[in-house]
Protein backbone atom coordinates (compact mmCIF):
# COMPACT_ATOMS: atom_id res chain seq x y z
CA UNK A 1 0.00 0.00 0.00
CA UNK A 2 1.08 3.11 -1.02
CA UNK A 3 2.73 5.71 1.37
CA UNK A 4 0.39 8.97 1.33
CA UNK A 5 1.96 12.30 2.34
CA UNK A 6 0.56 15.89 2.53
CA UNK A 7 2.37 19.01 1.64
CA UNK A 8 0.26 21.41 3.80
CA UNK A 9 0.41 24.95 5.12
CA UNK A 10 -2.64 27.55 5.73
CA UNK A 11 0.08 30.41 4.96
CA UNK A 12 0.70 30.92 0.87
CA UNK A 13 4.01 31.61 -0.20
CA UNK A 14 5.34 29.07 1.67
CA UNK A 15 7.08 27.06 -1.18
CA UNK A 16 4.23 23.92 -0.77
CA UNK A 17 3.39 23.13 -4.18
CA UNK A 18 7.62 23.79 -5.66
CA UNK A 19 8.39 21.38 -2.93
CA UNK A 20 5.55 18.74 -3.71
CA UNK A 21 6.69 18.43 -7.53
CA UNK A 22 9.96 18.22 -6.93
CA UNK A 23 9.47 15.58 -4.35
CA UNK A 24 7.43 13.76 -6.95
CA UNK A 25 10.13 14.02 -9.59
CA UNK A 26 13.14 13.18 -7.39
CA UNK A 27 11.08 9.82 -6.06
CA UNK A 28 9.72 8.75 -9.90
CA UNK A 29 13.83 9.36 -10.69
CA UNK A 30 14.58 6.68 -8.07
CA UNK A 31 11.91 4.36 -9.73
CA UNK A 32 9.34 4.85 -7.01
CA UNK A 33 5.86 4.45 -8.55
CA UNK A 34 4.71 8.12 -7.83
CA UNK A 35 0.88 9.82 -8.15
CA UNK A 36 1.17 13.58 -7.15
CA UNK A 37 -3.00 14.76 -6.20
CA UNK A 38 -3.31 18.85 -6.98
CA UNK A 39 -5.59 19.18 -4.80
CA UNK A 40 -6.00 22.89 -5.12
CA UNK A 41 -8.24 24.43 -7.62
CA UNK A 42 -5.15 27.35 -8.21
CA UNK A 43 -3.73 24.00 -9.84
CA UNK A 44 -0.38 25.14 -9.68
CA UNK A 45 1.26 21.63 -9.06
CA UNK A 46 -0.71 20.84 -12.42
CA UNK A 47 0.86 23.60 -14.01
CA UNK A 48 4.16 22.85 -12.75
CA UNK A 49 3.84 19.39 -13.85
CA UNK A 50 3.32 20.65 -17.30
CA UNK A 51 -0.62 20.42 -17.85
CA UNK A 52 -2.81 23.68 -18.78
CA UNK A 53 -5.07 24.08 -16.11
CA UNK A 54 -8.11 25.47 -17.98
CA UNK A 55 -6.80 22.58 -20.71
CA UNK A 56 -7.92 19.80 -18.14
CA UNK A 57 -11.94 18.76 -18.98
CA UNK A 58 -11.74 15.89 -16.29
CA UNK A 59 -9.51 15.92 -13.24
CA UNK A 60 -9.54 15.42 -9.27
CA UNK A 61 -12.74 17.44 -9.05
CA UNK A 62 -14.47 15.14 -12.19
CA UNK A 63 -13.12 11.80 -10.49
CA UNK A 64 -14.33 12.73 -7.37
CA UNK A 65 -17.88 13.58 -8.56
CA UNK A 66 -18.48 10.49 -10.32
CA UNK A 67 -16.49 8.20 -7.15
CA UNK A 68 -19.34 10.01 -4.89
CA UNK A 69 -22.14 9.74 -7.49
CA UNK A 70 -21.63 6.72 -9.17
CA UNK A 71 -18.97 4.91 -7.38
CA UNK A 72 -17.27 5.31 -11.05
CA UNK A 73 -13.31 5.02 -10.46
CA UNK A 74 -11.85 7.35 -13.30
CA UNK A 75 -8.46 6.23 -13.85
CA UNK A 76 -8.60 7.94 -17.23
CA UNK A 77 -8.17 11.45 -15.51
CA UNK A 78 -4.72 10.53 -14.46
CA UNK A 79 -2.27 11.56 -16.49
CA UNK A 80 1.72 10.48 -17.16
CA UNK A 81 3.92 13.78 -16.20
CA UNK A 82 7.49 14.11 -15.75
CA UNK A 83 8.58 10.77 -13.89
CA UNK A 84 5.51 10.69 -11.93
CA UNK A 85 1.85 10.45 -12.59
CA UNK A 86 -0.22 13.33 -12.13
CA UNK A 87 -3.86 13.62 -11.06
CA UNK A 88 -4.66 17.28 -12.24
CA UNK A 89 -6.72 20.32 -10.55
CA UNK A 90 -8.58 22.91 -11.98
CA UNK A 91 -10.70 25.66 -10.90
CA UNK A 92 -13.73 23.45 -10.88
CA UNK A 93 -12.45 21.70 -7.73
CA UNK A 94 -13.53 25.16 -6.16
CA UNK A 95 -17.02 24.04 -6.06
CA UNK A 96 -16.22 21.51 -3.83
CA UNK A 97 -17.14 22.56 -0.48
CA UNK A 98 -20.53 23.55 -1.98
CA UNK A 99 -21.13 20.59 -3.55
CA UNK A 100 -19.90 18.29 -0.60
CA UNK A 101 -20.38 19.95 2.50
CA UNK A 102 -23.70 18.51 3.52
CA UNK A 103 -22.51 15.04 2.55
CA UNK A 104 -22.12 12.57 5.38
CA UNK A 105 -18.43 11.72 5.95
CA UNK A 106 -17.53 14.08 3.45
CA UNK A 107 -13.77 14.56 5.55
CA UNK A 108 -12.73 11.21 4.10
CA UNK A 109 -14.20 11.44 0.22
CA UNK A 110 -10.52 11.67 -0.89
CA UNK A 111 -9.27 9.31 1.39
CA UNK A 112 -12.25 6.89 -0.20
CA UNK A 113 -11.05 7.17 -3.69
CA UNK A 114 -7.24 7.05 -3.21
CA UNK A 115 -8.35 3.46 -1.65
CA UNK A 116 -9.35 2.73 -5.11
CA UNK A 117 -6.15 3.83 -6.99
CA UNK A 118 -3.19 4.22 -4.75
CA UNK A 119 -2.47 0.04 -4.74
CA UNK A 120 -0.46 0.65 -8.21
CA UNK A 121 2.08 2.88 -6.40
CA UNK A 122 4.52 3.29 -3.35
CA UNK A 123 3.86 6.97 -3.08
CA UNK A 124 1.02 9.33 -2.96
CA UNK A 125 1.48 12.96 -2.62
CA UNK A 126 -0.63 15.44 -2.28
CA UNK A 127 -0.69 19.61 -2.87
CA UNK A 128 -3.15 21.22 -0.75
CA UNK A 129 -4.61 24.88 -0.70
CA UNK A 130 -3.33 27.68 1.37
CA UNK A 131 -6.09 27.31 3.62
CA UNK A 132 -8.08 25.44 6.07
CA UNK A 133 -11.76 24.26 4.30
CA UNK A 134 -13.00 20.90 3.17
CA UNK A 135 -10.18 19.93 0.38
CA UNK A 136 -7.22 20.37 2.97
CA UNK A 137 -9.39 18.49 5.60
CA UNK A 138 -9.86 15.81 3.28
CA UNK A 139 -5.86 15.55 2.75
CA UNK A 140 -5.17 15.63 6.38
CA UNK A 141 -7.57 13.09 6.79
CA UNK A 142 -6.21 10.28 4.01
CA UNK A 143 -2.44 11.00 5.24
CA UNK A 144 0.63 8.95 7.11
CA UNK A 145 2.78 11.73 6.87
CA UNK A 146 2.43 15.67 6.63
CA UNK A 147 5.22 17.53 5.69
CA UNK A 148 4.95 21.28 6.15
CA UNK A 149 7.19 23.63 4.40
CA UNK A 150 7.71 27.57 5.95
CA UNK A 151 9.08 30.17 4.56
CA UNK A 152 11.88 31.55 6.97
CA UNK A 153 9.89 34.71 8.07
CA UNK A 154 8.73 35.11 11.15
CA UNK A 155 4.75 36.11 9.78
CA UNK A 156 5.03 32.31 8.71
CA UNK A 157 5.71 31.18 12.39
CA UNK A 158 2.01 32.04 13.29
CA UNK A 159 0.95 30.51 10.58
CA UNK A 160 2.56 26.95 11.36
CA UNK A 161 1.24 27.48 15.55
CA UNK A 162 -2.03 27.11 13.67
CA UNK A 163 -1.34 24.33 11.04
CA UNK A 164 -0.24 22.70 13.98
CA UNK A 165 -3.31 22.97 16.22
CA UNK A 166 -5.11 21.41 13.22
CA UNK A 167 -2.79 18.67 12.99
CA UNK A 168 -4.01 17.95 16.63
CA UNK A 169 -7.61 18.17 15.87
CA UNK A 170 -6.89 15.64 12.94
CA UNK A 171 -5.36 13.05 15.09
CA UNK A 172 -8.36 13.33 17.47
CA UNK A 173 -11.33 13.43 15.84
CA UNK A 174 -10.49 11.89 12.24
CA UNK A 175 -6.93 10.54 11.34
CA UNK A 176 -5.05 9.43 14.78
CA UNK A 177 -2.36 8.00 12.22
CA UNK A 178 -1.41 10.98 10.77
CA UNK A 179 2.51 11.73 11.76
CA UNK A 180 4.46 15.07 11.53
CA UNK A 181 7.54 14.43 9.25
CA UNK A 182 9.21 17.43 9.31
CA UNK A 183 8.57 20.93 8.97
CA UNK A 184 11.01 22.23 5.87
CA UNK A 185 12.42 25.69 5.82
CA UNK A 186 11.92 27.00 2.00
CA UNK A 187 13.51 30.37 0.89
CA UNK A 188 16.47 30.32 2.62
CA UNK A 189 19.16 32.92 2.66
CA UNK A 190 21.66 32.44 5.46
CA UNK A 191 23.17 35.63 4.94
CA UNK A 192 20.51 37.03 6.91
CA UNK A 193 19.47 37.42 10.79
CA UNK A 194 15.85 36.79 10.60
CA UNK A 195 16.43 33.58 8.39
CA UNK A 196 19.35 31.80 10.84
CA UNK A 197 16.63 32.83 13.64
CA UNK A 198 13.49 31.01 12.69
CA UNK A 199 15.64 28.18 11.65
CA UNK A 200 16.65 28.10 15.05
CA UNK A 201 13.39 28.82 16.56
CA UNK A 202 11.63 25.82 14.54
CA UNK A 203 14.43 23.55 15.91
CA UNK A 204 14.15 24.79 19.32
CA UNK A 205 10.07 24.30 18.92
CA UNK A 206 10.36 21.28 17.29
CA UNK A 207 13.09 19.49 18.04
CA UNK A 208 16.32 19.20 15.08
CA UNK A 209 15.12 15.67 14.77
CA UNK A 210 11.83 17.25 13.14
CA UNK A 211 13.18 20.41 11.06
CA UNK A 212 14.72 19.32 7.67
CA UNK A 213 18.26 21.11 6.15
CA UNK A 214 16.71 24.60 4.67
CA UNK A 215 16.06 24.74 0.99
CA UNK A 216 18.29 27.45 -0.15
CA UNK A 217 17.08 30.90 -2.26
CA UNK A 218 17.86 30.46 -5.76
CA UNK A 219 16.71 31.98 -8.46
CA UNK A 220 17.18 28.71 -10.81
CA UNK A 221 14.72 27.58 -9.32
CA UNK A 222 12.27 30.30 -9.48
CA UNK A 223 13.64 30.15 -13.13
CA UNK A 224 12.70 26.43 -13.79
CA UNK A 225 8.75 26.77 -13.91
CA UNK A 226 8.77 29.07 -16.98
CA UNK A 227 10.71 26.75 -19.62
CA UNK A 228 8.43 23.72 -18.55
CA UNK A 229 11.08 21.59 -16.08
CA UNK A 230 11.51 21.21 -12.63
CA UNK A 231 15.24 22.10 -11.00
CA UNK A 232 16.43 18.84 -11.30
CA UNK A 233 16.56 19.44 -15.61
CA UNK A 234 17.06 22.71 -15.87
CA UNK A 235 19.87 23.88 -13.56
CA UNK A 236 21.30 20.23 -12.20
CA UNK A 237 23.89 21.48 -10.34
CA UNK A 238 22.32 24.44 -8.63
CA UNK A 239 21.69 24.81 -4.84
CA UNK A 240 17.79 24.07 -5.35
CA UNK A 241 18.74 21.08 -6.95
CA UNK A 242 20.99 19.89 -4.46
CA UNK A 243 19.00 21.07 -1.75
CA UNK A 244 15.53 19.05 -2.75
CA UNK A 245 17.96 15.83 -3.99
CA UNK A 246 19.17 15.96 0.18
CA UNK A 247 15.23 16.56 0.85
CA UNK A 248 13.94 13.70 -0.98
CA UNK A 249 16.88 11.57 0.96
CA UNK A 250 15.99 13.02 4.55
CA UNK A 251 12.30 12.20 3.39
CA UNK A 252 13.44 8.67 2.60
CA UNK A 253 15.43 7.86 5.77
CA UNK A 254 12.92 9.06 8.15
CA UNK A 255 10.14 7.05 6.73
CA UNK A 256 12.09 3.90 6.57
CA UNK A 257 13.14 4.74 10.57
CA UNK A 258 9.05 5.27 10.87
CA UNK A 259 8.67 1.35 9.29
Amino acid sequence: MAKVLVFANHKGGSGKTTTSVHTAFALGDRGFRVLLVDLDSQAHATLYAGMLPYKVSRGIFEALCAFVEDGVVMKEVIHKSFCFDLLPSSEELGGFEAKFSSFPRREAIVKNFLLEVEKEYHFVLIDTPPSLGLLTLNALVSGDFLIIPVKVDFLSLAGLAQMMRTLYRVNAYFNPELRLLGVVPTMYDGRTRVAREVVRQLQENFGKEKVFLPIRQDVRLMESPSFGQVVFQYAPHSRGAQDYQAFVEEVLQRIGEDG
